[in-house]
């Protein structure tokens, strides 16, 4: 058996001495590696943003949704002193989402985070993540973010291996689908399925079918992209009845509607081992046709026509 390393954790101001000096800087140039763990698109607004008396750590915006975030950095234990100053920061800034980031948290501090979250309007989000710097043995120092306290609506990002995108891929190939495979540009970790109409650039399409796998399921749904299709959106919303009724005549269920910045609806189940593949394969195809003949233009649902039911 091949000799193992020995994984040890490492104290935070080991790597950055000070928070406003060190780890605020590295962490404003190194916002992608929150995202991954947030399922977040985070762009930096600006650095130490004066709010009265006191300065925000990071103002960034999530390009998904165009919602300002505040970032409030702790390299010790969280503790009543930071969650004042953000609270006072989104109101001062009228930001939606909140990220305190603290080596820990208490469980006094966990709950009043989630007393937050379940308080609030639906439209504000309070995260408490952990910083992490872990070694193993003599290599380089890691950082590692992991998410402690969350809305109750939150999912994380549902990610494809390359592995699994190629063989599907292959698979569409190989029994004739017509669906086009688009990896999506601006996350590659993100398996992405363009339905054939509609305007798309491989980074920011309109309008898409997505195909995600993770913690035991399987998922096809029908996605918008909520910044540049404000009148498709309200067309859903008014004719909500009308897609669960057509949803239902195809699907045999009602749609799933996700949490989730972009998908309108969708549909899920479980899946199986890497050895039945194949049958996940024919399933999300067979759901994915589905999808694109409900909301191709002129299909049944021609949310594009702009007219309600």
């Amino acid at each position: 058996m091949s000799n193992l390393g020995t994984l040890r954790n490492i104290n935070p101001r080991v790597t950055w001495k000070h928070e406003d000096e060190n780890f605020t800087p590295w962490l404003s140039e190194n916002l992608t590696l929150l995202d991954n763990a947030l399922n977040m698109n985070l762009e930096l607004v600006e650095e130490q943003v004066e709010v009265g008396r006191y300065k925000c750590d990071l103002l960034c915006r999530d390009t998904k949704n165009g919602e300002l975030v505040v970032i409030e950095n702790q390299l010790d234990a969280f503790n009543h002193d930071h969650l004042g100053k953000a609270l006072v920061y989104t109101a001062g800034l009228d930001a939606k989402t909140v990220i305190w980031i603290a080596e820990d948290f208490t469980n006094e501090h966990r709950k009043t985070i989630d007393w937050l979250n379940e308080s609030t309007n639906d439209r504000f989000q309070f995260f408490g993540v952990q910083i992490e710097v872990i070694q193993i043995d003599n290599s380089p120092c890691a950082p590692k973010f992991n998410i402690l306290i969350k809305p109750n609506d939150w999912v994380r990002p549902v990610l494809i291996s390359n592995e699994y995108w190629q063989e599907f891929t292959d698979y569409l190939k190989q029994h004739g689908s017509e669906l086009e495979v688009l990896r999506w540009q601006s996350d590659p970790d993100y398996l992405v399925f363009y339905l054939g109409y509609g305007e798309n650039n491989a980074q920011h399409p309109k309008y898409w079918a997505s195909v995600g796998r993770s913690n035991g399921y399987i998922a096809a749904n029908f996605c918008l992209n909520k910044q540049h299709l404000t009148e498709n959106l309200k067309w859903f919303s008014k004719n909500k009845k009308l897609v669960n009724q057509k949803f239902n005549e195809v699907f045999g269920a009602e749609p799933q509607r996700p949490d989730n910045p972009y998908v309108v609806v969708g549909v899920s189940q479980r899946s199986d081992d890497k050895s039945e593949w194949n049958s996940e394969f024919e399933w999300l195809r067979e759901n994915i046709e589905k999808i694109e003949r409900l909301f191709k233009p002129g299909g049944e649902l021609d949310f594009l026509s702009g007219e309600t039911s």
